[in-house]
């Protein structure tokens, strides 16, 4: 299901190739308010709540995920290349779809905080479950700090992550499906980011043929909410190139033999 939110479309520029910004479970609408302003008028932008299968709309666009979103739209990319014009990830939570590259001890720690949460969701503790996510991805403690209102709203999408998980497990994503990733692919992460998020960030490095790493310096997950005035212009140098059909000095064209 795709939710379309009016406050993030803007229609004063028609001929402006569309970016959509796609959200994992953890997150909503609203963390790409500040990203989508930033990249107009030379964009489009509509933001999407949480990942598709499919886009409403056939037009090929420029795509921005977050966390768990980045599995499906990296699905999409590899079987519908032609909705695709560029693809920008954060912090990719996907290690479930990847057990080619995942089978090393930089994911125990990750495969434990998600064995655990799924015990919690069985036994009806949406609470814990949400909690031990959390302090995985934003560190020891962090769900503590957290205020209760907030902690409500994501326990409650608790299942959602588990399924969501669950879900990467049953779509795995080969090395030959990671090769027909063809569009320009920004990768994003922190980092200060968990061992995990940077060892997915690295295997999809090496995986995609035409991939440019960033790491945001000091920053852990969710760079683009905590470090604006470095990942903003970022994408939106990445979009103007990639809408234009150059290569930055930092990408790596792979040629087949």
């Amino acid at each position: 299901m795709i939710w379309f939110d009016p406050a993030t479309a803007d229609t004063s520029t028609p001929a402006a190739a569309p970016v959509r910004f796609v959200s994992g479970v953890m997150g909503d609408r609203t963390e790409w308010r500040w990203l989508s302003h930033h990249v107009r008028p030379a964009f489009r932008s509509v933001a999407l709540v949480r990942a598709a299968k499919m886009f409403a709309s056939r037009q090929a666009t420029h795509v921005v995920a977050h966390r768990t979103a980045a599995s499906v739209m990296l699905e999409l990319a590899a079987t519908q290349p032609w909705r695709f014009r560029s693809l920008t990830l954060i912090d990719a939570d996907m290690a479930p779809a990847l057990p080619e590259f995942t089978d090393t001890a930089l994911f125990q720690a990750g495969r434990e905080a998600r064995r655990t949460a799924r015990v919690f969701a069985m036994e009806g503790d949406a609470w814990n479950a949400m909690r031990t996510m959390v302090d995985f991805w934003y560190g020891e403690g962090r769900w503590a700090q957290t205020s209760f209102g907030l902690q409500t709203r994501l326990a409650l999408r608790a299942g959602r992550l588990i399924s969501t998980y669950a879900d990467q497990e049953t779509h795995e994503l080969s090395p030959v499906d990671l090769a027909g990733v063809v569009c320009p692919t920004l990768l994003i992460t922190g980092e200060e980011a968990p061992v995990e998020a940077l060892a997915v960030h690295g295997t999809l490095t090496d995986a995609l043929p035409f991939a440019q790493p960033m790491f945001v310096s000091g920053a852990g997950v969710s760079s683009h909410l905590t470090d604006p005035h470095i990942v903003h212009p970022a994408i939106r140098e990445f979009l103007v190139r990639a809408e234009a059909g150059w290569q930055g000095a930092a990408t790596e064209l792979r040629q087949a033999a």
